[in-house]
C-alpha cells in the first residue's frame, strides 16, 4: 500500500520549503531595495525587472520541485494532498516575505513615505477634493500594514494558483506514467 502523508507531516514539510521560498523572495526583496539606493533611474528599472523574473520563475522553479519531491516521498498522495501542500507553503511564504517587506517600510526615514505620497497626492490634485487628498494623506500612516496584508495575499493567491496548475499536471503525468507501467507489467 502506498504511504500517504498525514496532515502533520504536509505542515512540517510545508514550513521547511516555505522558508526556502520566503528566502528566495526576500533576498530578491532586498536586491531590489539596494539597486534602488545605489543605481541610476535607467538601471533601477532594468535591475527591477530582472530581479521580478527571478523571483517569479524561481518560485515557479521552486514550487515544481517541492511538489515533484513530495509526490516522490509520499506516492499514495492524490492530487488535494498535493495542492494542500502548495497552499500552505504559499501562505507560510507569504507571510515571511510580507513580514520583511512590512519591516522595511516600517525603517524607512521618517517622512519618506509621507514626502512620497505627497508627491503622489500633486500629480492628482486637479482630480482630488480636499478630504480625498487628506484621506489619501493619512493613508501614509498605514502602508507597513497595507503592504502586509497585500503582499501576503497576493503570495498566497500566486502560490495558490501556481500550486494548483503544477499539481494537475505533474497528478496526470504520475498517472499517466502509472498505467504505462502497468500495461507493460500486464504484457509480460
Amino acid at each position: 500500500m502506498k504511504e500517504k502523508p498525514d496532515n502533520s507531516t504536509v505542515w512540517n514539510a510545508a514550513a521547511i520549503w516555505a522558508l526556502a521560498f520566503g528566502a528566495v523572495s526576500t533576498a530578491c526583496h532586498v536586491a531590489r531595495y539596494l539597486a534602488m539606493a545605489h543605481l541610476g533611474e535607467k538601471m533601477q528599472v532594468l535591475s527591477a525587472g530582472i530581479l521580478w523574473a527571478a523571483e517569479f520563475f524561481g518560485c515557479l522553479f521552486l514550487m515544481k520541485e517541492c511538489l515533484v519531491r513530495f509526490s516522490v516521498k509520499y506516492p499514495g498522495a492524490e492530487l488535494q494532498d498535493s495542492m494542500k501542500f502548495g497552499r500552505r507553503i504559499a501562505l507560510m511564504s507569504g507571510l515571511i516575505l510580507a513580514s520583511a517587506e512590512a519591516i522595511s517600510i516600517m525603517q524607512m526615514p521618517d517622512g519618506e513615505i509621507s514626502a512620497a505620497f505627497e508627491s503622489i497626492a500633486a500629480d492628482f490634485s486637479s482630480r482630488l477634493s480636499s478630504e480625498q487628498r487628506d484621506e489619501f494623506l493619512q493613508m501614509a500612516d498605514k502602508m507597513p500594514l497595507v503592504t502586509f496584508l497585500s503582499q501576503w495575499l497576493y503570495c498566497f493567491l500566486y502560490g495558490s494558483l501556481l500550486s494548483s496548475i503544477l499539481s494537475k499536471f505533474l497528478y496526470e503525468r504520475r498517472r499517466i506514467n502509472g498505467q504505462d507501467d502497468n500495461d507493460n507489467v500486464e504484457d509480460q
